[in-house]
C-alpha cells in the first residue's frame, strides 16, 4: 500500500542542480552491454570485425520480457566480451571503435503516421528497442500489452523527476513538449484509455507551461502536484494523482493504470516518426567535481571517462561517482562504466557530499515508518537482513520497498536502512532460484 502523505521534503541546500541543455556528444567508442533493461538480456547479432552504421540492430530481445540492442555509432565491431557493468558488476557487451559516419533520420508525416495500425505501431516500439526512461527500464512494447481482459481507464505521464540534482526530463519537457505529446498520443492510440494525464511538480513552472500550450485543443490533461519525493514513483503517483491504492505485488494494471515516463514518450515519437531506435537519451551530468555540468545528449555506450573528459575534466577529487540521483542511484567503482538506456543522471561528487557516516544503533523513534511511502517497517527489515533472517523479511514484504532512501535519509542513527534492503532482496533471489 502507497501513501503520499508521507514522503519527504529534500532541503534545497543539498542540492546542486543542473537545468540548462548543454548539447549533444557523440563519442569514438562505445561499449554496449547486453543487459540494459528489465528481463533477459539481448542476445547479440554482430560480430568480431563487422562495420556497423548508428541505429543498426546488433542484438536482438532475449524473450518476451527482453529489449533489442541498435549501435549507438558507426564504426567497427572490435570484439564482444565481459564488462564492467553499472548494475549487474559485469556482464557481456559489444565494443564498437566508431568512424566518421553519421546517420541521417526519416521524418513521416502525420499522415502517414495516422495509417499505421496498434500492431504496426506496438512494433516499431518493440523494434526499436525502447524501454522505460524512469529508471526501470522495463520493455515499453510490453507494458503497453497489458493483459486479455485488462481495461486501462487512465494512462499517466510522469513529468516528475522528484530526486536532487536531476533535471533531464524538465530539459526535454522545456525543449521538445510537442514531440513528446506526439509520443503519447501514439501510446494513447495502442492503449485506449479513457484519460491521459501529464503530472508535472510544481518546481519545474516553466515544463508546465510549455506542457500546457503543447497539449491546446487535444484530449490530454496536465495538472501540478506539491513537490515531494518520492513522488515520481508509479504507486505513489497513481495514489497521489488518483487516490489509488495498487496491491502488494501487483502492478497498475491491476487497478487501470499505466504510467509512461515523459523521456519514453520521446523516445515513442522518435521512433515512429523518425525509424530512430533508442541510441541516445537526455543525461544530467552534475555534482561539485565536474567543471561543466549540465544536461547532455548522450550516445548509449559512452563510457563517463570519455565523457567527463570532453566536458573539460573535474575540478576537485571525487569521492564518488553515482549513476543515477543520490537517493535511489547507485555507486560505481570508477568512470570506466558505461550510459545505460536507464541512465537518467552521473553525479560526480567530492567528500563533502559524499561523506561516510557511524552506524549507531536503532533509538526506536520510529521517523524511518513515518516516511516509508509504502508502508513498511525499514528498521525491521534491515534487522532480519542483518542478521540473515531472509523468511521474515519477506513476511514484512521486502519486496514492496521501492528503494528510494528517504528512511535512510532521515535516521539519527545513520543506519544503511536502503543498503540492507538491497541486500535482503538479493539474498531472496537467490533463494528462489536454488
Amino acid at each position: 500500500m502507497s501513501n503520499l502523505k508521507t514522503g519527504i521534503h529534500i532541503k534545497d541546500d543539498t542540492i546542486l542542480n543542473a537545468p540548462f541543455f548543454k548539447g549533444a556528444f557523440i563519442p569514438k567508442k562505445v561499449i554496449l552491454p547486453l543487459s540494459q533493461h528489465t528481463g533477459k538480456p539481448s542476445q547479440e547479432l554482430a560480430e568480431k570485425g563487422q562495420v556497423v552504421e548508428a541505429g543498426e540492430e546488433i542484438a536482438s530481445s532475449g524473450g518476451f520480457i527482453s529489449s533489442n540492442l541498435h549501435a549507438s555509432i558507426s564504426g567497427k565491431v572490435e570484439h564482444i566480451s565481459d564488462y564492467f557493468h553499472p548494475i549487474t558488476g559485469k556482464g557481456k557487451s559489444i565494443f564498437i571503435e566508431g568512424n566518421d559516419r553519421t546517420q541521417e533520420w526519416s521524418d513521416k508525416k502525420e499522415s502517414a503516421v495516422d495509417r499505421l495500425s496498434i500492431e504496426e505501431l506496438t512494433n516499431v516500439i518493440k523494434q526499436a528497442g525502447i524501454v522505460g526512461l524512469g529508471g526501470a527500464a522495463f520493455p515499453t512494447h510490453v507494458k503497453l500489452q497489458p493483459p486479455e481482459g485488462v481495461e486501462i481507464e487512465t494512462l499517466l505521464i510522469n513529468g516528475c523527476e522528484c530526486e536532487p540534482f536531476l533535471s533531464s526530463d524538465d530539459v526535454l519537457m522545456r525543449n521538445n513538449p510537442f514531440q513528446i505529446i506526439k509520443g503519447i498520443q501514439i501510446i494513447q492510440k495502442i492503449i485506449n484509455p479513457k484519460r491521459v494525464i501529464i503530472v508535472i511538480e510544481d518546481n519545474k513552472q516553466e515544463a508546465l507551461e510549455r506542457m500546457r500550450q503543447a497539449v491546446l485543443n487535444k484530449n490530454i490533461e496536465v495538472i501540478r502536484v506539491k513537490t515531494k519525493y518520492p513522488q515520481g514513483a508509479e504507486k505513489q503517483l497513481i495514489n497521489t494523482v488518483l487516490n489509488k491504492e495498487v496491491p502488494p505485488g501487483k502492478l497498475p494494471f491491476n487497478v487501470g493504470v499505466i504510467v509512461q515516463n515523459v523521456a519514453t514518450c520521446f523516445a515513442v515519437y522518435e521512433a515512429v516518426y523518425k525509424d530512430k531506435p533508442l541510441i541516445e537519451r537526455y543525461v544530467t551530468i552534475s555534482g561539485d567535481c565536474i567543471e561543466n555540468s549540465g544536461v547532455y545528449l548522450v550516445r548509449i555506450g559512452t563510457l563517463v571517462s570519455d565523457l567527463v573528459e570532453n566536458l573539460g575534466g573535474i575540478k576537485k577529487d571525487v569521492g564518488k561517482i553515482v549513476f543515477g540521483g543520490p537517493m535511489m542511484g547507485l555507486a560505481q567503482a570508477s568512470m570506466e562504466m558505461p550510459i545505460l538506456k536507464g541512465t537518467s543522471g552521473v553525479l560526480l561528487l567530492s567528500g563533502e557530499f559524499a561523506k561516510l557516516f557511524k552506524e549507531y544503533p536503532c533509538i526506536k523513534c520510529s521517523r524511518c515508518v513515518d516516511v516509508c511511502s509504502m508502508n513498511l517497517l525499514p528498521t525491521k527489515i534491515a534487522h532480519f537482513t542483518k542478521h540473515g533472517k531472509i523468511d521474515l523479511a519477506k513476511e514484512y514484504n521486502i519486496s514492496d520497498c521501492i528503494e528510494c532512501g528517504s528512511c535512510e535519509y532521515v535516521c539519527p542513527s545513520r543506519i544503511p536502512l536502503t543498503q540492507y534492503i538491497r541486500i535482503g532482496k538479493q539474498l531472496l533471489l537467490e533463494k528462489k532460484s536454488e
